[in-house]
């Protein structure tokens, strides 16, 4: 077997061909390991609910052959006798692809986290997911920006020049863009912290509408007249929302003004009589109805209920409801309600000690 003897490239040919068998026997076992761990994974994540064992399928299947037949490759040339300068390329080969595929399952990692989040959501819509990819892009950014320092570092460069310049150059990117970047965070803030989803009825200042679409840049109203209002999501966030979706309850408050010539034992009943029309509506929850004030030309009482819903059409139902049957058992009560009035008191032109006073009076509807 002198063959196996003959040298070639520093190493004999046993050596050669030792190196090739190792070689090719570490890329079988990383091929069955990689087909067993598959199979035996994917029985576990039929057999639960869990995210994780489906995550872990995923990360085997994204293993990518041609990143395991180069770690096969260095793993057989350690059994060779190589230049140092040889040496060194090999392993940073082998350093170079490990990142690539780390890149890989992180992307991997990545989109798990965003599906999952996604299918957490059942009101999802388009500008949500939008918003979704905007985290998504960025973070694959970072991920691939932090990778690729690190395999230059590996590969003996001085990266230090690279990440200065990077610096200034991310902040002279940042203060030409920062208005539009300003616009893209708030978004992201939006999806985060959600303050209001599409769908919600909102007020910002002076505009009111229910929410249409969350963009990147920009959030759309749809008003009650109809037209759009665009707002960019940094000027929306600036400003104070009201969201009236999420009213679990609203409070009602308003007057009721009955005429002065109400007898007493009447104005008394009031109270128990609207308490009574209230109680029985569905959806609502008495608070009171206080004899409020003497006013210009009605006593006034003051009624408080909660609407046990945010809806405004609901509300507006309850309360149609409500003043048709309090009209209906004042009727019946016969006790009439005040409307704005003006008695005139004239003075008698004669001479006399008592100046009489006329009972001529008119009612001046407002």
């Amino acid at each position: 077997m002198d063959f196996l003897k003959i040298i070639f490239a520093g190493n004999s040919i046993f050596s050669w061909l030792q190196a090739l068998f190792i070689t090719f026997v570490v890329l079988i076992l990383f091929r069955i390991l990689k087909s067993f761990v598959f199979r035996r994974i994917n029985v576990i994540a039929e057999r639960t609910n869990t995210q994780l064992d489906d995550l872990i399928a995923d990360l085997v299947k994204k293993t990518n052959m041609f990143f395991l037949s180069i770690i096969a490759v260095y793993v057989g040339s350690t059994f060779l006798n190589l230049p140092s300068t040889l040496e060194l390329w090999a392993s940073r080969a082998a350093i170079l692809v490990l990142f690539l595929q780390i890149a890989f399952w992180g992307n991997v990692i990545l989109n798990s986290y965003i599906l999952k989040s996604l299918e957490r959501k059942k009101d999802i819509d388009e500008s949500v997911s939008s918003a979704f990819g905007v985290i998504a892009f960025f973070a694959r950014i970072a991920l691939w920006s932090i990778l690729i320092l690190i395999i230059l570092d590996n590969m003996g460069f001085d990266i230090s020049p690279l990440v200065a310049s990077l610096g200034v150059g991310g902040v002279a990117i940042a203060l030409a863009t920062q208005k539009i970047l300003g616009d893209v965070f708030c978004s992201l803030a939006i999806l985060l912290d959600k303050p209001f989803v599409v769908g919600d009825y909102i007020v910002i200042d002076q505009f009111r509408g229910n929410v249409e679409y969350i963009g990147v840049k920009t959030t759309r109203l749809r008003s009650l007249q109809g037209e759009q209002i665009v707002i960019s999501n940094a000027d929306l966030l600036d400003s104070r929302i009201q969201n009236y979706k999420r009213m679990k309850k609203r409070r009602i408050a308003f007057n009721v003004g009955i005429t002065y010539q109400t007898p007493y034992e009447k104005l008394k009943k009031v109270q128990a009589i609207i308490k009574e029309i209230i109680e029985k509506m569905e959806n609502t929850e008495f608070v009171r109805a206080r004899f409020f004030q003497f006013g210009d030309y009605s006593l006034i009482f003051e009624v408080v209920y909660f609407v046990q819903t945010g809806d405004y059409d609901i509300y507006m139902l309850l309360q149609e409801e409500i003043n048709l049957e309090i009209f209906r058992r004042f009727e019946e009560e016969k006790i009439e309600f005040a409307y704005p009035t003006q008695t005139l008191f004239l003075k008698n032109d004669s001479k006399t000690t008592n100046p009489q006073i006329s009972d001529n009076s008119f009612k001046n509807n407002e």
